[in-house]
């Protein structure tokens, strides 16, 4: 069993926390080229396999690899959010161990110096998803069901993700918004392959 990082936005933080948010996307990263297809992922050896439509006639032709970011299934992702640490005698009272997270924050009169996600080293986290799978596939192959996993949220409104500010007209839709705010809209266009990882129960600390 390894540990990955996995950065993430209040937002989803928070739908994570509240048992919303259950699987995440990335992109693969060199994609692989065009003529890759009929794709397998090997959960044992961590690796993405493509084969070459050149070669189909000859049977499979394994002819790119890659392999997870974030791991497979049995691995653990330990989320980085934005944090602040002050010290124990000023914390709030059931914030003790003097660690604070923004997206958990509720005295408004109190401004922590926050850090960024992408400083969070590992004794700071306290947010841990044991991944039950990981799996490979196109962006565009997201469902209704898929997207709604991924923490998006129905307001009167419409769907939201909770990050860009826009409210659609299905979960779908919100997450399209989502991943165009991170990648760019050119990178939905493209459709790119991703990896797609999935926890079930949670691990909360501190």
């Amino acid at each position: 069993m390894n540990e990955h990082p996995l950065l993430m936005k209040g937002p989803l933080v928070r739908a994570t926390l509240e048992g919303r948010k259950t699987q995440t996307r990335r992109p693969i990263n060199p994609q692989p080229s065009d003529n890759i297809e009929n794709v397998k992922y090997d959960d044992v050896a961590d690796l993405w396999l493509g084969s070459n439509k050149e070669d189909n006639a000859l049977g499979y032709s394994f002819s790119w690899t890659a392999r997870s970011p974030l791991g497979r299934s049995g691995d653990r992702l330990w989320v980085r959010e934005t944090w602040a640490q002050v010290d124990k005698s000023i914390a709030p009272p059931d914030m003790q161990t003097g660690l604070l997270y923004q997206a958990s924050w509720r005295y408004g009169h109190c401004k922590p110096s926050w850090k960024p996600s992408i400083h969070m080293p590992r004794w700071a986290c306290r947010l841990v998803l044991p991944l039950v799978s990981v799996r490979v596939e196109r962006v565009q192959d997201l469902t209704e069901e898929d997207a709604r996993a991924e923490g998006l949220r129905r307001t009167e409104n419409g769907w939201t993700d909770g990050t860009t500010g826009y409210d659609v007209t299905s979960a779908r839709a919100a997450f399209q918004e989502l991943w165009a705010s991170i990648y760019g809209q050119a990178s939905w266009d493209v459709n790119p392959w991703i990896w797609v990882a999935e926890w079930k129960a949670i691990e909360v600390s501190k």
